[in-house]
């Protein structure tokens, strides 16, 4: 019986899983996305006259299982969950803290 395990193996490597270089420039965009929020969230503070805070971010999903697969679009989901502590932002409901200027993100 022929073994295909290598060819395989090799296939999922060359076309499944997302190379590492690639892994790292999502990470990259990832990390910048987070920073454009925390320093949005300094302006918002700034103009509304608020101190939200984020006391927690969490990358999930595939991101963080290393597990990334690569697509025929290059469109890539990386989860990231952001939590503000519960007592900082009062009554503010989930859809009120990703709006900002009627703009929900």
């Amino acid at each position: 019986m022929y073994d295909v395990s290598k060819e395989f193996r090799k296939f999922y490597k060359n076309y499944v899983v997302l190379q590492s270089e690639k892994q790292q420039n999502l990470r990259d965009k990832k990390d910048l996305n987070i920073k454009r929020l925390e320093d949005g969230l300094v302006l918002y503070n700034e103009e509304k006259g608020t101190s939200y805070a984020i006391a927690e971010k969490r990358v999930q999903g595939s991101m963080a299982m290393a597990t990334v697969v690569q697509n025929d679009s290059n469109d890539y989901d990386i989860d990231v969950a952001i939590v503000f502590d519960r007592s900082n932002i009062g009554d503010l409901t989930p859809l009120q803290a990703r709006r900002y200027n009627g703009i929900v993100i």
